[in-house]
């Protein structure tokens, strides 16, 4: 593995190189609050047959954010991201994107059919915020606010163990894998994601809902999803239908056992899948 870092017109652009350069090419793309980091169990799994790319999106790890909210819209984060493909010399690749990065792949499949050879959602692009019970983009807002305001932890172990809670496994690697998502302060540990970048992220679930995108994607899709906790199963369920009805051909496999970050979860057997999957 290799860190990298990028120029972008003013902007450094950190990630991640697993570099295997004959062959076929994976952009991993991650999910809200998190960093390319979060992609360094399932990429050492992949590394062996695929050219991997992980990359800090704007705001996360160690990539600046941007000074204004209509930069985190999805068609403008789509177009940055092409620039970043750009730079990288990417003309043809898989886009593999977890949770956040999943809604942003489709918008960007949409945008750029002819680089996008083939989209993997993990656990995303799927369930939108909108989907659950009496829903608005207040409540959404509210929560997030809430949620960052509380992360500040005295120790990194009380971090990481308060991070633990997202996953139904844990070890040594998955403990690396999520420094890069926080930093030290004058007030603790803190999440490195600002209130202003996360609620303009959210505010464009909403402004931009990733359905709307369905129809004008033509990559073939792998979507890997988590079955827990049980109560989000039927929304679950509604999700992969409506993605099914614009995307009969779409592969959407189930986890038992795994949540929404179910490339932590279950690394090798989510690694086997998108091996077969490409394979086809």
């Amino acid at each position: 593995m290799q860190q990298i870092n990028l120029t972008l017109g003013d902007q450094t652009v950190n990630g991640y190189l697993w570099s295997n350069p004959d062959k076929p090419v994976i952009l991993c793309i991650h999910g809200l609050t998190g960093s390319a980091a979060s992609f360094f169990e399932l990429a050492e799994l992949l590394q062996d047959e695929y050219h991997l790319v992980a990359l800090d999106m704007p705001g996360h790890g160690l990539t600046p954010g941007f000074s204004t909210e209509n930069s985190y819209l999805f068609t403008t984060l789509a177009a940055w991201l092409d620039g970043v493909v750009t730079v990288l010399g990417l003309t043809q690749f898989t886009l593999m994107g977890h949770s956040w990065g999943a809604a942003l792949s489709l918008f960007y499949a949409a945008a750029y059919p002819d680089k996008v050879t083939g989209l993997i959602m993990l656990d995303g692009g799927f369930v939108a915020p909108q989907d659950r019970p009496h829903d608005s983009l207040e409540r959404s807002l509210r929560e997030w606010d809430e949620y960052l305001g509380s992360f500040r932890c005295a120790t990194w172990k009380e971090a990481i163990a308060r991070y633990s809670a997202f996953s139904f496994r844990w070890n040594d690697r998955l403990d690396d894998m999520t420094r890069d998502s926080m930093q030290e302060t004058a007030e603790g540990i803190q999440l490195i994601v600002t209130k202003e970048t996360l609620l303009a992220i959210m505010k464009s679930f909403y402004q931009e809902p990733f359905r709307r995108v369905y129809d004008r994607v033509s990559a073939p899709i792998l979507l890997v999803r988590g079955t827990m906790p049980p109560t989000m199963e039927l929304a679950r369920e509604n999700g992969v239908n409506l993605l099914k009805s614009h995307h009969p051909d779409a592969v959407c496999v189930a986890i038992e056992n795994t949540g929404h970050m179910v490339h932590w979860d279950a690394p090798e057997r989510v690694a086997d899948e998108v091996k077969n999957w490409l394979k086809r």
